[in-house]
């Protein structure tokens, strides 16, 4: 399979802040795609920063007993939500049908990635 072919543009977002995070906290982003369409897909993201002892870095679901279902840590600060909407495009920047070798590409559930952090 030939890669590159597939790109994507935002074209809608809607960010909640609810708490602030502060220089060197251990911040863990978790995003999972909640909708599917034709030409494109959304995925929700949210914000944590670690209760202290680590416990905020997320797998995916199955993976870590440290988080529940949803990939919600113990302990961990939820300081914001949101949601992009992703629309596939061509080499013309005109929206295209997503193929299923994308979809079958992208991670299902909860993925949480970890940054920051320091003493």
């Amino acid at each position: 399979m030939k890669t590159g072919r597939d790109f994507s543009m935002v074209v809608a977002s809607a960010f909640q802040y609810k708490a602030p995070a502060t220089f060197l906290d251990a911040l863990t982003i978790h995003a999972t795609v909640t909708r599917w369409g034709r030409t494109s897909f959304e995925v929700e993201y949210r914000g944590e920063v670690s209760n202290g002892s680590g416990a905020s870095i997320a797998s995916p679901p199955n993976v870590s007993s440290s988080s529940d279902a949803s990939g919600a840590c113990s302990g961990a600060k939820a300081i914001f939500t949101g949601t992009m909407t992703y629309v596939c495009i061509d080499g013309n920047k005109r929206p295209k049908v997503i193929r299923p070798e994308f979809r079958e590409q992208m991670p299902r559930g909860v993925v949480g990635v970890g940054v920051g952090g320091g003493g």
